[in-house]
């Protein structure tokens, strides 16, 4: 395994509000439901709309908890789910109206990749990938400078030696 250059991980105060978030939600819905005289459709709906949000919570408890790690070949999760190659990364963009996550940073990559999304972490469709969320601005600003130097560096156009 290569040398681990960077790592970033959700911070715990993100972390546990975005699933106090969803499981507030998730248990707010059907109180609500009792005090009033809403019809069996509704309450069903609903009910189930409040599932999926405690589901969604629990979802988050267990993907927010592990690292992203960049070394010189890849962009992985620690439990060896590749993210993205450094070879196929074209660019990284961490513009205001870019493509990408709060907090975060976008890869466009130079082919289309399978779909592939880890809650509050990373997400990517085709060519694009955002890596943030529930992650720190100033750990992902890190990363995405540093993958910035190793697209440049693969490019030719510095040495990094």
């Amino acid at each position: 395994m290569a040398d681990v250059i960077y790592e970033i991980e959700s911070s715990p105060a993100r972390r546990w509000l975005g699933i106090g978030s969803y499981g507030f939600v998730g248990i707010a819905v059907p109180l609500a439901l009792t005090t009033g005289q809403a019809s069996w459709i509704w309450f069903g709906l609903l009910l189930g709309f409040a599932a999926i949000m405690v589901w969604q919570a629990v979802r988050l408890y267990g993907t927010t908890g592990r690292k992203i790690i960049l070394t010189e070949d890849a962009l992985t999760m620690e439990d060896g789910t590749l993210i993205a190659p450094i070879s196929e990364i074209e660019s990284v963009d961490r513009g205001v109206f870019a493509l990408k996550p709060s907090n975060g940073f976008g890869l466009l990559l130079k082919s289309k990749a399978p779909k592939g999304s880890v809650a509050g972490m990373w997400w990517r469709r085709g060519r694009r990938i955002g890596v943030g969320g529930l992650i720190s601005g100033h750990a992902t600003r890190g990363m995405a400078d540093m993958i910035s130097a190793l697209v440049i560096q693969r490019n030719g156009e510095i040495d990094l030696d």
